[in-house]
């Protein structure tokens, strides 16, 4: 049996909005107005490591980097407007960190 499970200490998706918030406010590029990584993270049910390490906090700041700079960003729009979550691996350029967030919360049993 897998188990899904969100780290301890409420890291989750919250904590993911909480730190792409913070990010957002030092990177100073032009398309702050939407970042999607959270919520591609949230319909993936990717989890942000607990307790954030330096490395884990650098490799966050990367993903916010490459999702404010993704030329996909209708594509992303698209399946973000419906209920999709699959899809995004074919473009989405944080899809190998999201899915390596996502093996770490696997639990197997």
């Amino acid at each position: 049996m897998i188990q899904v499970k969100p780290p301890p200490g409420g890291r989750g998706y919250a904590g993911a909005m909480k730190m792409i918030s913070a990010l957002l406010e030092r990177l100073r590029s032009s398309d702050h107005g939407h970042v999607r990584l959270a919520e591609v993270m949230r319909r993936r049910r990717a989890f942000l490591p607990h307790p954030l390490t330096r490395t884990a906090q650098r490799d966050v700041e990367l993903a916010v980097q490459r999702c404010v700079s993704c030329h996909s960003k209708k594509l992303c729009d698209e399946l973000l407007e419906g209920q999709a979550t699959d899809g995004f691996g074919s473009f989405c350029p944080n899809s190998h960190y999201i899915e390596r967030l996502r093996q770490g919360a696997l639990q197997f049993k």
